[in-house]
């Protein structure tokens, strides 16, 4: 089950969410915003963290993620207040496997935006990844509270409860997710582990049926059915 989680978490099942991609281009309103004219250091000040961060995108697309590092630092010291540009930084580190200091730059993000379903995930995963999941729970269910179609976070939490033995509502959450995404193997195969854990036998062998139909070659699946 390590290396299904690993899988989820890095992407491979949901690959649009993976977290290694380079950031997004940015509009220079991200971060030039209802600065009066008159205040030329200020404005003077954001344009610099604008160009810095588009000189990081640059680096990280080359793969020169120190480089990109440098430059994002120089961009939150001329903009400390952007929201997007520590979230940036906390999903560069996240990438270079900085964990504890990516931790800092996604906390600070979510105390200047406490509403961005962006920041919020970025620090949920981060306290998965640092050994945090009490918290990850409570980030990951906010994040579902508002984007309840979102199948990524929904497999991460019910995957963390199961590793807390907080069963039935991880089965909650998978049964939710399937009427969402019928043909998600992972789901079904999950669903099943669950069902074998609480000594439902007949529902965890459907469900390993399920997931065979999708996939007769996941060897888990095979595994498993041949312990019932």
């Amino acid at each position: 089950m390590a290396i299904i989680f690993f899988l989820i978490f890095a992407g491979f099942v949901f690959p649009a969410c993976s977290t290694l991609k380079s950031p997004a281009p940015a509009r220079e309103t991200d971060f030039i915003e209802e600065v009066p004219v008159s205040n030329e250091y200020a404005r003077d000040s954001l344009q610099k963290a604008y160009n810095d961060f588009m000189l990081a995108s640059l680096a990280i697309e080359k793969g020169e993620y120190t480089e990109g590092q440098n430059y994002l630092e120089s961009a939150i010291k001329n903009d400390p207040q952007s929201a997007f540009l520590h979230i940036k930084m906390a999903t560069l580190l996240k990438s270079m496997k900085e964990y504890q200091k990516a931790l800092v730059y996604a906390k600070k993000a979510v105390s200047l935006d406490p509403k961005d379903p962006e920041g919020i995930t970025v620090l949920a995963d981060l306290y998965v990844l640092t050994g945090n999941d009490d918290q990850a729970i409570e980030h990951y269910r906010e994040i579902l509270k508002s984007d309840p179609e979102n199948q990524r976070i929904r497999l991460l939490l019910s995957t963390i409860l199961v590793r807390k033995g907080q069963l039935t509502e991880a089965l909650e959450c998978l049964n939710i997710l399937l009427k969402q995404n019928p043909k998600l193997v992972i789901g079904h195969y999950y669903r099943g582990r669950i069902y074998l854990e609480l000594g439902r036998f007949k529902e965890a062998e459907k469900s390993f049926d399920d997931t065979l139909e999708l996939n007769q070659h996941l060897e888990p699946a095979l595994f498993d059915k041949g312990t019932l």
